[in-house]
């Protein structure tokens, strides 16, 4: 739910995870906007995980954003690397629609507690990506906007399954050509994971 610019918008979103044999998923994801007015009308997610030797694991995928006046399609991968309890990612979107092209950078630390959903997580970022859920703008040249980022979460399990995440996050975003502003964030997600 996003209440901005005097205009209120829901979007539910939907996220499965399909396990395959020799350490293989498939992420699928779909979101609806019920206006439109804040978030894409449609946007969806396929990626397909692959865990290497050495405790790395690879991705390969793609994000589909659809706005009223324009459609975003992306290409992305990332590489992971474990290291004991340290998990540290890195993640490139690239962004192609009627207005261009672009690059965005997200990288990620986590360290992961006792239980294995739980854990800390450390999130820098350079650019404009389909996985920040706070666009402020939903012009045709958003993703050639310079958008700097940090935030730091806590997720947590809840039951034997479920999951409760807080994060505090910190941006400084271009919203039009060479202007600036600072954005302040703070999110509580809760998941529930059908099994």
């Amino acid at each position: 739910y996003a209440n901005r610019f005097n205009k209120n918008d829901l979007q539910p979103e939907a996220d499965y995870y399909h396990i395959m044999k020799n350490s293989r998923y498939i992420y699928l994801n779909y979101g609806y906007s019920l206006t439109g007015d804040l978030f894409p009308g449609h946007r969806a997610g396929f990626e397909y995980y692959l865990s290497l030797k050495s405790d790395y694991e690879v991705s390969l995928g793609t994000r589909y954003l659809y706005f009223t006046s324009i459609h975003t399609g992306m290409v992305t991968a990332s590489v992971s690397k474990y290291i004991n309890s340290l998990l540290i990612s890195l993640r490139p979107f690239f962004a192609f629609n009627k207005s261009g092209n672009s690059v965005s950078f997200i990288a990620d630390i986590r360290r992961y507690m006792k239980l294995p959903l739980s854990y800390w997580n450390l999130e820098l970022g350079y650019g404009n990506s389909p996985d920040d859920r706070f666009i402020l703008n939903q012009t045709e040249n958003y993703y050639q906007l310079d958008s700097y980022r940090v935030k730091l979460s806590k997720n947590m399990v809840i039951g034997r399954i479920n999951e409760f995440k807080l994060s505090l996050g910190y941006a400084y975003e271009e919203f039009m050509t060479d202007d600036f502003i600072n954005r302040y964030t703070f999110e509580a997600i809760f998941r529930y994971r059908l099994k």
